[in-house]
């Protein structure tokens, strides 16, 4: 299960970065230096990340998300993929608010609705990719 988990987690969050990176640099609203925004972590303050790393990081959260999405799919728990995914995602999304206000550097505000509905949709993508991706590597374990 950890290489599904490592595989729905690399697929979803890349979907995520990249949705997020496609919507900065088209309407120039902060919502991938946000995604991948570390600073306010007390090791990570105040240091600057090369791209890469700041993208594991990411990827590394997308997976604890993905392990445990496969975790509770198992028949003991009878919940509906569908119903997870969507509910995982939107925890996930959630952490705009918490994100936003503990950021040191420039991030979108809390009630700039724009970066809300992209934030909110990309973690909405993620959703469906994670629950697709999911459903796949279910059949295949």
């Amino acid at each position: 299960m950890f290489k599904f988990s490592m595989i729905t987690g690399f697929f979803s969050g890349l979907v995520l970065g990249c949705f997020l990176w496609m919507m900065e640099k088209l309407m120039n609203v902060k919502v991938y230096t946000l995604l991948m925004n570390v600073d306010f972590l007390p090791f990570f303050e105040g240091r600057v990340f090369p791209p890469i790393l700041e993208w594991i990081f990411h990827l590394l959260i997308a997976w604890i998300i993905a392990f445990f999405y496969l975790v509770l799919l198992k028949p003991k728990y009878k919940i509906r993929k569908s119903l997870l995914a969507c509910l995982l995602s939107f925890i996930a999304a959630m952490s705009y608010f918490p994100l936003t206000v503990l950021a040191k550097k420039e991030t979108p505000a809390v009630d700039n609705a724009t970066a809300v509905i992209f934030w909110f949709s990309g973690h909405a993508i993620y959703g469906l990719v994670l629950y697709r991706f999911g459903k796949r590597n279910i059949h295949h374990h």
